[in-house]
């Protein structure tokens, strides 16, 4: 929770909200320090284990990172697929910037305050999309 100081409330972490609308799990890594992944043929999940939090479809994943970094410092995401796919190595975000792994897999960035919804407003919510055909 965030420092109070005469009166205000001030947030000590920055939170980068990753959602994965894609049809597989992603695992994903937000560091405040870039460093780029080489698979070297091993499989994800000896490499998860390291760092990287498992997202399953239709779900998000929020990540705190401490204030002690400049806050005009971008938040490193790298994210992979179980089938040891790299869709992205470190890709500069700024901080409390929340991101959509899409149904394509591209990467996209969310309008602020919410976490299925993109900067051009499409909704990429996987469970709202299944419900509307109901």
């Amino acid at each position: 929770m965030g420092q109070v100081c005469g009166g205000e409330s001030k947030q000590d972490y920055s939170i980068t909200n990753v959602a994965n609308a894609y049809s597989k799990t992603i695992w994903v890594r937000v560091v405040g320090e870039r460093k780029h992944v080489t698979l070297r043929n091993s499989p994800i999940g000896s490499t998860a284990g390291i760092d990287f939090t498992p997202i399953y479809p239709g779900d998000f994943q929020s990540f705190r990172l401490s204030s002690n970094q400049d806050p005009d410092d971008p938040v490193y995401i790298t994210i992979l697929t179980d089938d040891d796919l790299i869709m992205c190595n470190s890709v500069p975000q700024l901080e409390n910037q929340s991101v959509i792994v899409d149904q394509n897999g591209i990467l996209r960035n969310t309008m602020t305050g919410f976490i299925w919804r993109d900067t051009n407003g499409k909704d990429h919510d996987v469970e709202k999309s299944i419900d509307d055909y109901d």
